[in-house]
């Protein structure tokens, strides 16, 4: 299977907060409660909650704009695919002023 997808820039990931900044940095998959969680340099796999019926993938992005981080959910059932939006973590001033590391770069 190749790699190249045709994605476009006319639809940017969005935050909540409404800033078009967003960096990826972490994918979480839920196949009926065996979750794997990956991020930049390590994956780690675990057993929690089922998700919902089928497997769900969130992608975790932080956000340039207000510093917290936000869910990109989509959720498998039945031959059908639905997409959904949760919060994450709010901006602390604890964080990084770089924020989280990305999974494409340190």
């Amino acid at each position: 299977m190749a790699w190249d997808f045709d994605v476009g820039t006319d639809a940017p990931v969005v935050c909540p907060c409404g800033d078009e900044h967003c960096h990826p940095v972490r994918v979480r998959v839920n196949q009926g409660g065996r979750i794997t969680n990956v991020r930049y340099a390590s994956s780690m796999s675990e057993i929690g909650p089922i998700s919902g019926r089928g497997t769900s993938i969130a992608i975790e992005f932080f956000c340039e704009g207000c510093g917290g981080t936000h869910f990109v959910a989509y959720q498998f059932h039945k031959g059908r695919t639905y997409t959904g939006r949760a919060p994450g973590v709010p901006h602390s001033d604890e964080q990084s002023i770089r924020g989280p590391t990305t999974l494409w770069r340190d």
